[in-house]
């Protein structure tokens, strides 16, 4: 058996290196991409080699037949949708969880490591792996400071340079753009009509934040809050460990909510949700160690401590103030009732409630002398925070909510909830203390206004009660039989697979979702299947019926495995059947999911993308995979009309819309009645102007569009004549020509007479008339000619300051100082070897100026660099008929 493993394992891992695509939606042929043939050998070979060498057993190597997914979607016959959702970047995920099934499957038959069961260096342990794991997770997102980030950050900004917490002179100053590159609006909130303003948020984090600020800018809050977050799941392992004794168990607990969503995400972010769960965890560690059967009570500071934390809370965020209250009570009790602090019991009250008192009366204070009331929700002015009508939808989607809930970005946390009540077999008490502290701030942000909490990765506001269940799942493996535990393995290996796939799938953009009802990750995961709508969404309005489906589906699937796993364990399948039980489960969930909400079964075009891409690296073989027929890679490509995908909801106006698009040269192809008349306007990226008009009819041969790099967005949009008459529009890439560009992005591309020049980033402002560079930046510009050329003429413009602007081409650099209000004129040369005829333009500039500074009347915050126009000037114009 470990032979036919290896050998299917060998094949997988060939089809793994190709790319699979529709050549459109209408006829929905499947053509694909494949590494030269004669790697398949190779890799049987040494898939083979390689299980003789470890000899891998008959019942170890059959984890390996998990890669026969990938082969589904390339059989040569019609196959279901579903066979669909194993290609793409599913393929990796496949593969990844074969390697975690067998890492935990060879740590299973092993013991610890002493330092891994000693209860005071394996928190060091924990604290340290978590930090590594945040720190990678925060490396491989490509978002910088987001959402409320660079507000917090402008606060601690305000704490150190100002000595004060009025941070309108900070927005003003423009202080957030060492960290944040484009124009922040100000979250500001007046006490009065009159008088100093305050922001919105509160100063608790940043004064945490602000000596590593001070230390390192924005890296070092970065390292610091991760530092802080890792210290938290620590606590968790001490808590665990102190209730159950079991090592093991520690470590479950700890890994269920260090290495998955949303702590592994949220831990490095600058919120002051990770930082209160390190706390509430800290306190939940002091509950759980107060009970432990010892002669003598922990050190007077160790209250002091716990107090001191408990009472920072309020001052993180005002959400927290009655998790503070609640913690602060059980604290309180626990002294009181144990017998072990009976010889020092008012002195360690006093530790513990004193700073309590202290930093809740400051608290409060604060709000009395900046807003003239004691009343916490001041800064919202007449916003009502709370409103418990809408605590059981908000509720519903923090738990279930395929972009922002716990459950479906971290399943292993079932095993959390139900690992809850089995802590009442440890501890009678500590259950209704850990509920005491979790659900009436869960019902608290589950009436918040935004419980998605905006811009951020999945279940940010459930930090801080995430980090202290860790517990309940430590007493979930303490309580199991093997079966149960090896079910909790295979949920916690599946958690952690998503939260890879949000750390450093696609770019690194995949956890910030848009409240569009899909999941980003689940679109770019399957992205030749409608996967988002087997999913629940509060946004798309199908929740109650996806989770009663998922409910039903898993509730029966254990139940069957629960029946059949004795006779199956004893088999030599048997460390296949659970990966085998959760694939069946999920794909029967799926399915029956897909026809409950009435889903119309359409074909995904987002994966033609994808295959173009890959036609630039090791694919060497092209097939058409139903019919079979080999095919060249020209033909592949040739066969290629990418159109706007069904499953993508663009504007009424868009006629074609296309996300990460290779640069390359494409053709246009529309279809039009025969009077078709109208004009069509190409963007790409923001689209500030267009990158190119056609007047319908004003053209013998198809458009042409040259595209020098990835596009994050590209579309086709018409005017009111031109949606009356376009049929079908669709983009066909030239196949010698794809791949010739640059590396990057085009956040923003605009046409000016016969050029179309290309923002690389957020640093540059496109306008009709010209472009504003961004004042003490240095951006890239791609210019595109619509012929070759040797040169083009640039015109400068200064602002009102004194500047420098250099201009960068490959070796040639030319630098000018300017006055205020000074033109420069300067040639500069051009490429004329690449096929889009596309040259790259570094501008440098020394300074810049705000336009709301120079004139009273503008609300204009930007920094202005300086002002470049083309000889083609003027506004844009049609762009030539090929």
């Amino acid at each position: 058996m470990s032979r036919a493993a290896a050998a299917c394992a060998g094949v997988a891992l060939w089809f793994s290196f190709g790319a699979l695509a529709f050549t459109d939606a209408d006829t929905a042929r499947r053509v694909g991409l494949l590494p030269p043939i004669w790697w398949l050998p190779l890799f049987v070979l040494g898939a083979l080699a390689l299980t003789a060498a470890i000899r891998l057993s008959d019942r170890g190597s059959v984890l390996l037949f998990l890669s026969a997914l990938i082969l589904l979607p390339w059989l040569p016959f019609p196959v279901p949708q579903l066979f669909f959702a194993f290609s793409g970047p599913s393929v990796a995920l496949i593969w990844a969880a074969i390697g975690l099934a067998f890492l935990a499957s060879s740590l299973a038959r092993r013991q610890l490591m002493p330092f891994l069961r000693h209860p005071r260096r394996a928190p060091l342990t924990a604290a340290l792996v978590a930090f590594v794991a945040i720190l990678a997770a925060r490396l491989g997102q490509r978002m910088p400071p987001s959402g409320d980030e660079p507000h917090y950050l402008l606060i601690t900004q305000s704490l150190l340079r100002d000595h004060d917490v009025q941070v309108a002179n900070n927005y003003e100053r423009g202080d957030y753009l060492q960290y944040y590159g484009g124009l922040l609006e100000p979250h500001l909130s007046r006490p009065g009509l009159a008088g100093p303003i305050y922001s919105l948020h509160a100063p608790g984090l940043p004064a945490v934040v602000a000596p590593s600020f001070a230390i390192a800018g924005y890296p070092g809050v970065v390292v610091w809050l991760s530092a802080l977050t890792a210290i938290g799941t620590a606590f968790v392992w001490m808590a665990a460990y102190a209730l159950t004794g079991d090592a093991r168990a520690a470590w479950f607990g700890w890994a269920v909510v260090a290495l998955t969503v949303p702590v592994v995400l949220l831990g490095s972010l600058v919120y002051p949700d990770a930082v209160a769960g390190t706390i509430i965890a800290g306190a939940v560690f002091a509950i759980v160690a107060s009970a432990r059967a010892l002669n003598r009570p922990w050190r007077l500071w160790g209250s002091l401590g716990v107090g001191g934390a408990v009472g920072i809370l309020p001052w993180l965020h005002t959400r927290l103030a009655p998790t503070a209250a609640v913690l602060t009570a059980i604290l309180a009790l626990r002294i009181v009732q144990e017998q072990r602090f009976a010889a020092a019991r008012g002195r360690h009250l006093v530790a513990l409630l004193a700073p309590v008192f202290c930093c809740g009366l400051a608290w409060l204070g604060f709000f009395r002398i900046v807003y003239g009331t004691f009343n916490p929700g001041a800064p919202f002015a007449e916003s009502t925070l709370l409103d418990l009508r809408r605590a059981v939808g908000g509720g519903a989607g923090l738990l279930f909510d395929q972009e922002f809930g716990l459950l479906f970005n971290a399943p292993v946390h079932l095993v959390s909830s139900v690992g809850l009540w089995m802590v009442i077999r440890r501890s009678t008490r500590l259950p209704f203390e850990l509920l005491a502290v979790s659900m009436p701030y869960a019902l608290t942000v589950s009436a918040w206004p935004a419980w998605w909490a905006g811009f951020s990765p999945p279940a940010r506001l459930l930090v801080p009660v995430v980090l202290p269940l860790g517990v309940a799942a430590a007493a979930f493996w303490a309580s199991v039989s093997a079966r149960g535990r090896a079910l909790a393995v295979t949920f916690l290996g599946v958690s952690i697979v998503i939260a890879g796939v949000l750390s450093f799938g696609g770019g690194g953009v995949l956890a910030y979702n848009g409240l569009t009802g899909r999941a980003r990750w689940l679109d770019w995961v399957a992205p030749l299947v409608d996967l988002p709508r087997a999913f629940p969404s509060a946004f798309r309005g199908e929740l109650a019926a996806p989770v009663v489906v998922w409910t039903l589906a898993l509730g029966a699937g254990a139940l069957m495995f629960r029946i059949f796993e004795g006779r199956v364990s004893r088999s030599s399948v048997g460390a296949f059947a659970l990966p085998v039980w959760f694939v069946t489960v999920s794909a029967i969930a799926v399915a029956v999911t897909w026809r409950v909400v009435g889903h119309a079964n359409p074909i995904a075009t987002r994966g033609q993308l994808d295959l173009l891409r890959a036609s630039g690296r090791t694919a060497a073989t092209g097939a058409q995979v139903f019919p079979p027929r080999l095919l060249s890679v020209l033909d592949v490509r040739a066969r290629i009309a990418l159109t706007t995908s069904p499953l993508d909801h663009p504007e009424a106006n868009t006629l074609l819309a296309l996300e990460e698009v290779p640069p390359g040269e494409y053709r246009l192809h529309i279809a039009k009645q025969t009077d078709g008349q109208g004009e069509l306007a190409l963007g790409v990226g923001h689209a500030s102007v267009p990158a190119a008009r056609w007047t319908i009819g004003h053209w013998t041969t198809s458009p042409t569009i040259r595209l020098p790099l990835t596009a994050p967005l590209m579309t086709i949009t018409g005017d009111s004549f031109a949606l009356k008459s376009i049929e079908h529009v669709a983009l066909m890439p030239v196949p010698g020509n794809l791949g010739s560009g640059f590396n990057g992005r085009a956040y923003d591309a605009g046409r000016y007479g016969s050029v179309v020049v290309f923002a690389t980033d957020e640093r540059v402002w496109l306008e009709p008339d010209g472009i504003w560079v961004m004042g003490e930046r240095q951006p890239d510009l791609v210019f595109v000619t619509d012929e070759p050329t040797n040169t083009i003429h640039l015109d400068i413009g200064n602002g009102p300051v004194v500047n420098r602007v250099r201009l960068r081409v490959g070796e040639w650099i030319t630098d000018h100082p300017l006055a205020p209000g000074e033109h420069w004129s300067v040639e500069i040369p051009l490429s004329r070897s690449d096929v889009v005829h596309a040259t790259l333009v570094n501008v440098d500039v020394a300074h810049g100026f705000r336009p709301a500074h120079v004139d009273p009347t503008s609300t204009d915050r930007r920094l202005l660099g300086c002002w470049i126009t083309l000889p083609q000037g003027g506004r844009i114009k049609e762009s030539p008929s090929p």
